[in-house]
């Protein structure tokens, strides 16, 4: 597994969009809807540091000009090394108006994310439940998963999946996607605060 590795608000790093800034971290733990995917880890064990950051330039020193936030999981992140710092400090020195508004930049708004999962519906009333999940989905609030889940099940009609499965299987005919804030999770679980159902085509659907 790749380490989970830890990073300071301001810190500058490197990632695969190039020479950025830290502007918040969240961990995660493994839940129960996906710990096959962490055999070697137990349940609340943490699997992720996802990180925030905004660009300043890429590897070759040229300045970002747009989307200047994202995020990623800490392993695709690493501390600046010392021969970009050097780069870093020659764009700060060449573009100081740029650095300036750099550095005034913040999140403006939540940075969201997604998680999906795929279930089965009665194939001649998928659109109807599709409508249905969608305006349940819509009022959701710092939901976790199993609160999803029983809402799912207790408020919609036409299920024939037991439960959310996060892995897509031959019988699957709808997707969910559920949107977390990245940086808001809930004793390092995921907290869902949208989501929205769309149909798949299933050859064993008639």
């Amino acid at each position: 597994m790749s380490e989970v590795k830890e990073f300071d608000v301001g810190e500058w790093i490197e990632t695969m969009d190039g020479i950025c800034q830290v502007l918040g971290t969240e961990k995660y733990v493994v839940e129960e809807f996906f710990r096959a995917d962490f055999p070697e880890l137990n349940l609340g064990d943490v699997f992720d540091n996802k990180v925030v950051y905004k660009i300043f330039c890429d590897f070759d020193g040229k300045p970002r000009k747009t989307k200047f936030i994202t995020h990623h999981s800490s392993k695709w992140c690493d501390p600046l090394s010392d021969k970009y710092i050097n780069i870093r400090d020659r764009v700060i020195e060449e573009y100081p108006d740029l650095y300036q508004k750099f550095e005034k930049r913040s999140i403006e708004k939540p940075i969201l994310s997604n998680v999906e999962f795929s279930i089965r519906v009665e194939p001649k009333r998928k659109e109807e439940i599709i409508e249905s999940l969608n305006n349940l989905l819509s009022s959701l609030k710092k939901h976790n998963f199993n609160e999803v889940q029983e809402l799912i099940y207790k408020k919609i009609d036409g299920m024939l999946s037991r439960q959310l499965a996060n892995n897509d299987t031959l019988q699957t005919n709808v997707l969910i996607g559920l949107k977390y804030n990245v940086l808001e999770s809930n004793e390092g679980k995921f907290a869902f605060v949208s989501g929205k159902a769309v149909g798949t085509c299933c050859t064993n659907d008639k």
